[in-house]
């Protein structure tokens, strides 16, 4: 993930949950950091727990699906398994319900709404086999040539990586199309 990265970026984190992620990422150098959680506990958990070593990161209680940010207020928007959770309900894979279909519709559209357009990076970091998530990433279909959604305003680039643990989709999503790795 880090050569998407820039130190410089403004890096949204979606469904921080209590996760080290965060910490890892200002750690290595990445300090504009903005998490979010729709829990109020995990927030203030997450702001107490970092405030001394880590002072510039910050902890909001926040929906993802409905972001009280300023359109294009972020270089980067990292979700780390949040779209998961958003599967709870999902019922078949291969059909998914409706209500997670919205969901994850308005997850992206937000998520693109605050990137900065020509140049914002969406990074979907997911523990689902890759074809069952680039769907909801696809707008189920609503992909063009060279993997163009428009609904999204994104170019789609998935990649693979095997991690410890086995094999974790990771997708890559770059908020404009002339934007390549």
């Amino acid at each position: 993930m880090r050569p998407l990265l820039k130190p410089t970026d403004r890096i949204l984190v979606v469904g921080c949950g209590n996760s080290p992620f965060t910490a890892a990422l200002y750690d290595d150098g990445f300090k504009n950091v903005t998490s979010i959680d729709f829990s109020p506990t995990v927030i203030k958990a997450m702001a107490a727990r970092h405030a001394e070593a880590r002072p510039e990161l910050k902890w909001l209680t926040m929906d993802m699906l409905d972001l009280k940010f300023d359109d294009e207020s972020f270089d980067v928007v990292i979700d780390k398994a949040a779209m998961d959770a958003l599967m709870t309900d999902e019922g078949s894979v291969w059909d998914p319900a409706q209500a997670t279909r919205d969901a994850a519709d308005a997850m992206c559209r937000e998520s693109s709404r605050v990137l900065v357009k020509g140049g914002g990076v969406f990074i979907c970091v997911s523990f689902a086999q890759p074809h069952f998530r680039i769907k909801y990433l696809e707008a189920f279909g609503e992909v063009g040539e060279d993997r163009v959604v428009e609904r999204y305003d994104w170019t789609l680039q998935p990649h693979t990586v095997i991690g410890d643990g086995g094999v974790s989709g990771v997708v890559h999503l770059h908020g404009a199309a002339e934007v390549t790795l």
